[in-house]
């Protein structure tokens, strides 16, 4: 088979043509067959391809090529983050309710077996789904189980009125969440908002823990914004909790609170001045990315203000202690 040179391709003329053309399908390609996750995700991400093809035209310079290159895997690296928590935050969701239908099933009798043993299978293959598709198909076989369910249901009404009404609250629960869309995340970082984050406080003091929230502010955003534009301020929080969020991994779950600061609520038993310092190592690491703005690339440095505080109730005093953190770093802003 003959060998093609790229050299054609970057010396210009017909060749750089057809190769324009096939970077322009390309990135069609990578828009056009994303996986779906967070519709609103999945439709910025489009928009951010869209924008990085409008960039390139057939006499586009090959370093201006490698840069957009840069971006497209940029773009790519963020929106496969979002989409794995996304997948990971409705396994997880499903897991809970799977769960709880199981206890509650066990409870009506010998009778209701078989709808068990399909919540118990259901929950397994939770454990080692990752796609998007696979949590949908499971989806599916749950709404055949609660059908299951009801009938159950339907069946022992006479003999056990009180546990067929909680089982009725139980089922309607369920149905409620299953009609519903997951609770709206940030459009900017992909995390779960403010709400998000209190009630995770308040489910972890209900089950006996007493977790650590570290609250980050993320300095000099309004000077980017106002130097750069904010879509680049957008870009550089949502960099900073890409690289949180794969730091501290499992063991904690990450919000955007408000502005340019994130919260995380860290499961740990360590005692709380190791907790800091293990903060302090990670928050304080110089953290650098370069953007493309306006045609050409710019090296941001990115760092953040943090407090790391034992959560203990009542969670209006966390509330309280976070706002007024966040509020003493306007100041430092334009330092």
């Amino acid at each position: 088979m003959p060998l093609v040179s790229i050299r054609r391709f970057l010396e210009g003329g017909e060749d750089q043509q057809v190769l324009w053309r096939l970077i322009t399908l390309f990135l069609q390609g990578i828009g056009r067959h994303a996986v779906e996750g967070d519709p609103a995700d999945l439709e910025a991400f489009r928009r951010d391809i869209e924008r990085i093809s409008e960039t390139i035209e057939p006499n586009t310079p090959p370093e201006e090529l490698l840069i957009a290159a840069g971006s497209v895997m940029q773009a790519v690296e963020d929106y496969t983050d979002r989409t794995s928590r996304f997948v990971r935050r409705q396994g997880a969701e499903l897991q809970n309710i799977i769960s709880m239908l199981t206890r509650t099933v066990m409870t009506i009798g010998v009778g209701s077996e078989l709808s068990v043993q399909h919540l118990e299978e259901i929950e397994k293959q939770l454990e080692s789904a990752v796609a998007i598709e696979e949590v949908s198909a499971l989806k599916a076989r749950l709404k055949d189980c609660l059908a299951q369910v009801r009938e159950e249901t339907l069946r022992q009404r006479t003999e056990s009125a009180e546990t067929i009404r909680g089982l009725q609250k139980e089922i309607g629960q369920t149905e409620q969440w299953a009609g519903s869309a997951v609770r709206p995340c940030d459009s900017v970082t992909g995390l779960s908002p403010q709400d998000a984050a209190v009630a995770a406080f308040q489910e972890s003091l209900n089950s006996g823990a007493h977790p650590c929230v570290v609250t980050m502010v993320v300095n000099r955003i309004q000077p980017i914004n106002a130097r750069f534009g904010n879509a680049v301020g957008d870009a550089v929080l949502r960099t900073f909790g890409t690289y949180v969020g794969r730091e501290m991994g499992s063991r904690a779950r990450l919000f955007r609170w408000s502005g340019p600061t994130l919260v995380a609520l860290m499961q740990s038993t360590d005692e709380i001045e190791h907790v800091r310092a293990t903060v302090k190592r990670m928050v304080e690491r110089p953290v650098g990315h370069t953007f493309e703005i306006n045609g050409r690339p710019v090296l941001i440095p990115i760092s953040a203000a943090w407090m790391a505080l034992v959560l203990s109730p009542p969670i209006t005093d966390m509330v309280r202690q976070i706002q007024k953190f966040v509020a003493s770093q306007g100041s430092r802003e334009y330092a």
